[in-house]
């Protein structure tokens, strides 16, 4: 008998409100769900420098990332000219 994998990231309910309240980070699913691209997209704008992202756990295979919670706030401000001084 076989045993069934759960897909990639099916702890991540995409019907699920994600809860940001008391987080420090999230996972690269969760930012992918929040600003509306693919985890692939989110890693590579993560390795690129263009979102903040910490590297996580000492895989060879694969590489987790986390993205600190204030860190994306600042680039979905800077990218909206929100935290940007008025002239």
């Amino acid at each position: 008998m076989k045993t069934k994998l759960a897909p990639p990231h099916a702890h991540t309910n995409p019907r699920k409100p994600i809860d940001l309240d008391n987080r420090l980070a999230l996972r690269v699913s969760e930012v992918s769900r929040l600003i509306g691209v693919s985890s692939a997209t989110v890693r590579a704008m993560i390795q690129r420098g263009e979102i903040p992202g910490r590297r996580v756990g000492s895989g060879e295979r694969s590489v987790s990332y986390v993205v600190p919670l204030d860190g994306l706030r600042r680039w979905l401000g800077g990218a909206a000219g929100i935290d940007r001084p008025a002239t």
